[in-house]
């Protein structure tokens, strides 16, 4: 067995396990890296039909201990290959953890104990490295669920010489998904509670698994170049847009591959006939024979035909299409649906079909033939998707002839070029984009696409234009050579707290009182200029943040205070600044539905020297969602559907349960949705489309040693009774 130098730490990857589009970058990427001279393998959970499915595993001899807050998990490691490439595979075996019959839970919800079990492996992934004697320059980990990798290896592998040489490199293939835990997890991981804090793992009172590794990792890649700027946009961070800004000089986005040997027109054992650049009209035209006779069209009919193939959810914009159905039906085209999703979804469309036999066909399933034939048999594929990190179906669309139209977000305006005047003039073209999101911009763009089909002169050039795009994981994967190569050749590698420890050491206290200037040092956002924020994070909390640059502190005194102004009642409280800190925050207890503005001010002379924007505190009513962004959008549950009405209320009161007994309160004493108000509406799983809950107030500390933040001192939440409690 020769040792790699790159390990990718995933929890799937095709074809021994895959959820989504995760499983196909992690099954072709270490293939692909090895063609080009890398020494790549993968660490991955050994799932159960893996071992009953695969036929050349073998066992290791290796048996781990991994370590955590409960007591060591025991497990054994196996190896593999991944079928058609040769890479090496680890495989982690651990019943307990991962002999479950699915990947991520069952029956529609995750199982509770998934950050446990993914942490676990997380962890396992540096043990076995040294059980087996590698030494990893690069660990290549893959979404939330290896997301904790970077955090032990800066943490409790900090000193370990095994590791000295070693970097991270950490994915996000959708950032949607982020891995909520309760605090506790730290503990029963063997982490330090130390980490839950605003500034490092903590968010909205719990822990965010990929919260951790973004801070932590040495370097941060995204699935495409443009998704990679989105997600630094407050509309589109799903509420990290802050913490990827703090890593923005290490925040880069490569365009995933596509694996030739899969999707392929010219060797697809799926097709009726297979077809080249030269060849394709034949091609298509048999496939659209075959999808006729599956789905009950006309074999005849000349209309434009239109698929899609994806997940019936509210990010692939599936409502918004179904809404323009009869526009497209009437504008002169046809449509053909797999896939499977939301309930409400996927009763619509079957409806839709029923409305409009011989016009739009739908299967609720997905099934790999029916996407071939698809991709093959479609003139147009259109993906209507609200966020789409990279996205592949426009890319596999384009490689069988078949023209992508998309909402220009993410992969999909990466990989498509716009078939504008020019761009079909100078053949560059590709496919159509609809900049907003609106059922009139989609319905215009059908149109301007049904208008060019009728040219067949220029539709060829499309199509030929389309199939002679590159797209392989050749290209991909030298630039995620390139990035390992830059990665390795720093001189110092990532340490986001250097001047924190974050682990226990006995007998040591390690806080300065000036321990808080380095920590907002270590994530200064790229201001460059004097700034005093102020931001509604709840009906009677506001955050305050301040960077004061040199030439404006020099004219500041003891005298200087921050002072928070109720521009209802002309109220006003003052915090002492002295001495002033280049960098500071300051949360602030106050009233739901009144105006405030904070400044800071000389309290002699009574100067401004700093003023920040005015917020207005929203009234605190249960019927209430709050939003993320600082002018508070608010929506009110008489605004959703029934449904997610009910599902949302479902979820308050499971959080209300644990809140309830996390903060102190007892069950008796514990609030109800009737007096506690709103809550987030970001965040993603496991809270679905209602987001992480609402910080509920309650004491100054808790059960796990960590400050509450309300109304806090700015120097507290780094005192002995706050956040470094665990470390005694």
């Amino acid at each position: 067995m020769n040792p790699p130098s790159i390990l990718h730490v995933a929890s799937e990857a095709y074809p021994l396990a895959k959820s989504g589009g995760l499983g196909d970058v992690v099954g072709a990427l270490p293939a692909a890296l090895s063609h080009l001279g890398e020494s790549a393998a993968l660490f991955m959970p050994a799932y159960p039909w893996i071992l009953d499915e695969v036929s050349n595993v073998s066992d290791l001899g290796l048996d781990l201990e991994v370590p955590t807050g409960k007591g060591p998990v025991s497990a054994r490691l196996l190896r593999t290959t991944l079928p058609g490439s040769g890479v090496e595979v680890i495989l982690f075996k651990s019943d307990p953890l991962f002999n479950r019959p699915h990947l991520y839970g069952e029956n529609g919800d995750d199982y509770p104990d998934n950050p446990f079990r993914f942490g676990v492996f997380s962890r396992a992934a540096l043990e076995a490295v040294k059980a087996l004697d590698w030494h990893i320059d690069i660990f290549h980990v893959h979404d939330w669920q290896a997301a904790l990798l970077p955090v032990f290896l800066r943490t409790r592998y900090e000193d370990d010489p095994h590791f000295a040489q070693s970097r991270t490199v950490l994915t996000l293939h959708n950032l949607a998904y982020q891995g909520w835990a309760y605090p506790g997890v730290l503990e029963a991981l063997g982490l330090a509670q130390s980490l839950f804090h605003h500034h490092l793992l903590e968010c909205h009172s719990l822990v965010n698994l990929l919260k951790g590794g973004i801070i932590f990792a040495d370097q941060v890649t995204t699935v495409s170049p443009r998704y990679a700027e989105e997600i630094c946009w407050p509309d589109k961070g799903w509420g990290l847009d802050t913490v990827l800004q703090t890593r923005v000089e290490h925040l880069s986005g490569v365009i995933n591959g596509v694996d030739s040997t899969v999707w392929n027109p010219s060797s697809d054992p799926h097709l009726p006939m297979q077809y080249s650049l030269e060849t394709w009209p034949e091609g298509k035209a048999a496939a659209r024979r075959r999808l006729a006779e599956i789905f009950g069209f006309y074999p005849e009919d000349t209309r434009p035909l239109v698929g899609f193939i994806g997940r019936l959810t509210g990010q692939k914009g599936v409502d918004l299409l179904l809404d323009v159905i009869p526009d497209l039906v009437e504008s002169g085209g046809r449509l053909v649906l797999i896939g499977t999703g939301d309930p409400h979804l996927e009763g619509a469309w079957r409806d839709a079909a029923h409305r409009f036999p011989g016009s739009v066909a739908v299967r609720i399933t997905y099934d790999e033939t029916l996407a071939h034939l698809i991709q093959a048999g479609a003139d147009m594929l259109v993906m209507p998707s609200r966020f789409e990190p990279c996205g592949l179906n426009q890319m596999y669309a384009l490689r069988y002839g078949t023209i992508p139209l998309v909402h220009a977000v993410g992969g999909l305006l990466d990989t498509v070029v716009p078939a504008t005047e020019e761009n079909l003039a100078l053949s560059r073209a590709t496919g159509f984009h609809f900049l907003d999101l609106s059922r009139d911009n989609l319905v215009a763009t059908f149109r301007h696409a049904f208008g060019l089909f009728a040219d067949r002169e220029r539709w060829s050039r499309l199509v030929s234009t389309g199939m002679q795009q590159d797209f392989s994981w050749e290209q991909s994967a030298r630039a995620y050579q390139n990035l390992y190569h830059q990665v390795r050749s720093r001189s110092d590698r990532h340490m986001p707290l250097k001047f924190l420890p974050l682990f226990p050491r006995p007998a040591e206290r390690p806080v300065a009182e000036d321990e808080h200037f380095h920590i907002l040092q270590a994530f200064r956002r790229p201001y460059g200029e004097a700034v005093l924020r102020l931001m509604v994070q709840s009906p009677t909390n506001l955050f305050s943040y301040w960077e004061i640059p040199e030439a404006l502190r020099a004219k500041m005194s003891a005298t200087t205070r921050l002072m928070l102004e109720d521009l209802t009642s002309g109220s006003r409280e003052t915090v002492p600044l002295d001495p002033a800190p280049e960098l500071g925050d300051y949360w602030f207890h106050v009233e739901p539905d009144q105006a405030y503005q904070v400044s800071i001010v000389d309290e002699d002379t009574g100067e401004r020297l700093m003023e920040s924007q005015p917020v207005r505190t929203p009234r605190d009513r249960p019927s209430e969602l709050w939003s993320t962004d600082d002018a508070a959008t608010w929506v009110t549950l008489d605004q959703i559907s029934a449904r997610a009405r009910e599902a949302f209320l479902e979820r308050y009161r499971r959080l209300l349960e644990f809140m309830g007994l996390a903060r102190g309160f007892t069950k008796d004493t514990a609030p109800s949705s009737q007096d506690l108000g709103p809550l987030p509406t970001s965040g993603g799983p496991p809270f679905g489309d209602v987001g992480p809950p609402w910080i509920f107030r309650a004491p100054t500390s808790n059960e796990f040693g960590i400050s509450s933040m309300f109304g806090r001192a700015p120097s507290s939440d780094f005192g002995p009774d706050s956040m470094v409690e665990g470390w005694r």
